[in-house]
């Protein structure tokens, strides 16, 4: 008699009144035991050959199995249909289908049980959500099947349970656990509304089930990191617009996606992008000069947005408004300026900046 817990999922199949029906019923017409290994198949189900060394397989004549599918079972066990402590019912046809919780998961069970009449009563396991998925084994006796992983692009196994002897036996335990989707970087990484100082950061993510993304703003050439990044964040969406940047200057932008399992994708690829350049006014003058006075004119600087800010420094000093011996604003499109208090017979330096927002 096998041992198991009381919280195992397990499930009763009838079988012409042999068994109480509590989770699935099914009907099954069966052929004849062969007395050597076939190697065709009987309408249209193959045959199922013991892992155990011999050479019996049982044929199936015509059958109708109804399935049962099963998703919450991830973190549990799976038995056979004889319940928590008994021998599982014969006959019994059983086709069992255990599909992840989490979309993009895989199902893999690990058997710690396992015994049944060897040659008579046989589990077949596909990789797969039904039985037309490729067959990873049937088995039969009291050799421990071991573990099973997805590789199905829907995460699921399929186990097909055909008895046909008089006794029965123990059946299975297997417990069943639940990889999580492979944690994916987001995708197409694009940067859209550059300007002076600003951008908007884009992507697509890779249909990864996410609480969100983290992305960094790196300089130029340098390698993801929130503790070295411009400008980094957190968000639930797919867009973020970043700013304090420096014109004309080229950055790196990286995102990756936060899974709610705990766990960070790697950093997606890099997008790099630059700033527009600010430009400086050209041609700086000084006309109409007098003894304490003069006009200041510039070229236009393609970039203006918030106009210009000039000073007029003593000779050899660099500008700054706080020491200007004059200084002042204009608009956008205004290239000239007037100034007076100066000295006469003095020499200043004149300098103009453009304001690009």
């Amino acid at each position: 008699m096998k041992s198991k817990l009381l919280s195992l999922l397990f499930f009763m199949v009838a079988f012409y009144g042999f068994a109480e029906p509590i989770i699935a019923t099914t009907t099954n017409t069966f052929g004849t035991v062969e007395t050597s290994k076939p190697t065709t198949s009987v309408s249209g189900l193959p045959y199922v050959i013991t892992n155990s060394g011999g050479n019996y397989a049982e044929s199936i004549g015509s059958s109708e199995l109804s399935s049962t599918i099963l998703t919450d079972i991830c973190g549990n066990f799976f038995s056979d249909n004889g319940g928590p402590s008994g021998n599982y019912s014969v006959p019994s046809s059983d086709n069992i289908t255990l599909t992840p919780s989490i979309p993009g998961g895989a199902v893999t069970v690990n058997f710690t049980i396992f015994s049944t009449v060897q040659f008579s009563d046989i589990l077949r396991i596909y990789d797969g959500p039904d039985t037309n998925a490729p067959l990873l084994g049937g088995f039969s006796g009291t050799t421990n099947p071991g573990s099973f992983t997805s590789t199905h692009s829907s995460g699921a196994l399929t186990f097909l349970f055909l008895a046909f002897s008089t006794t029965g036996a123990p059946g299975w335990i297997a417990n069943v656990t639940c990889t999580p989707p492979p944690c994916v970087p987001p995708t197409n990484l694009m940067v859209t509304d550059i300007e002076f100082a600003s951008a908007t950061l884009q992507w697509f993510d890779s249909n990864t089930p996410n609480i969100g993304y983290e992305w960094v703003v790196m300089a130029d050439n340098v390698a993801p990191n929130t503790a070295l990044a411009v400008a980094t964040g957190t968000i639930i969406g797919k867009e973020v617009p970043v700013s304090g940047l420096l014109t004309g200057t080229t950055y790196d932008f990286y995102v990756r996606t936060d899974c709610d399992f705990s766990i960070i994708s790697s950093w997606s690829v890099v997008e790099s992008f630059t700033t527009t350049d600010c430009v400086t006014p050209g041609n700086v003058a000084a006309i109409n000069l007098t003894t304490t006075s003069a006009d200041l004119t510039w070229d236009a600087s393609p970039s203006e947005i918030n106009g210009y800010e000039w000073v007029v420094m003593a000779d050899g000093v660099a500008p700054d408004t706080i020491t200007a011996q004059s200084t002042g604003t204009v608009g956008a499109g205004v290239l000239t300026t007037a100034f007076s208090g100066l000295t006469s017979y003095t020499t200043y330096d004149a300098y103009v900046r453009t304001s690009c927002g």
